[in-house]
């Protein structure tokens, strides 16, 4: 609920004002700045996705009476022919004004649980996944949940088993393992509490192989 600003390639808001980048370069750059050690596939899949994802955003946002804007910044000690330019698309509530605007996620997340909850979804919080239920042949056709008062539950999916639970940025010893060296230099890791590699954990647990290709 604390951001809400979100990068993305090609949507239609940043053609529409002009903003025509290339895709390649910036892939290119971002695996440069983090000297490899990094995914480039999934760096890649966000490069030639994510401008449909907005106006996939854009179009739901709307159907609540809000919008997305575009907001670029450029840097007052960059080059006149600098090629990078932060582009942020932001939901906002109509109409734009100059100042106090209600924006970000805190317009957009009421709005999307809204048409979650139209569309037959059911949120559940302080609902912790404990356990991957699995068939014989190895098909994820649940989850084992702990509830709120400390009762378990099953709950079985008809079409499968979706695992957003974020990475291990908050796990030091899986940070260790896995050979990243991030958090012994780094003060502070924005978004990290909560990312346990709990999802991870589970997925191996139920015979999920480890990608290694960061």
């Amino acid at each position: 609920m604390w951001a809400g600003d979100i990068d993305a390639c090609g949507s239609k808001i940043m053609l529409e004002e002009g903003f025509d980048v290339d895709k390649e370069y910036i892939i290119h750059d971002l695996v440069r700045y983090a000297s490899g050690k990094c995914d480039e596939n999934l760096i890649r899949l966000w490069a030639y996705n994510s401008g449909a994802f907005v106006d996939w955003y854009q179009e739901n946002l709307q159907k609540k009476g809000l919008d997305v804007m575009l907001d670029s910044i450029k840097k007052e000690f960059y080059p006149e022919n600098f090629y990078y330019t932060n582009v942020y698309h932001t939901a906002y509530q109509p109409p734009l004004e100059e100042t106090a605007n209600p924006m970000g996620s805190e317009v957009a997340m009421p709005a999307m649980l809204e048409l979650l909850e139209e569309a037959g979804g059911e949120v559940r919080y302080n609902t912790k996944v404990v356990e991957l239920v699995q068939e014989s042949e190895g098909k994820i056709s649940g989850v084992i949940v702990e509830n709120e008062d400390g009762s378990y539950s099953q709950l079985n999916a008809s079409r499968g088993v979706v695992l957003a639970t974020g990475g291990f940025l908050g796990n030091k010893d899986m940070m260790d393992q896995l050979g990243m060296v991030a958090h012994k230099y780094c003060s502070n890791h924005v978004g990290g509490d909560g990312r346990n590699g709990d999802g991870i954990k589970l997925a191996r647990w139920a015979g999920a192989d480890m990608d290694t290709s960061y």
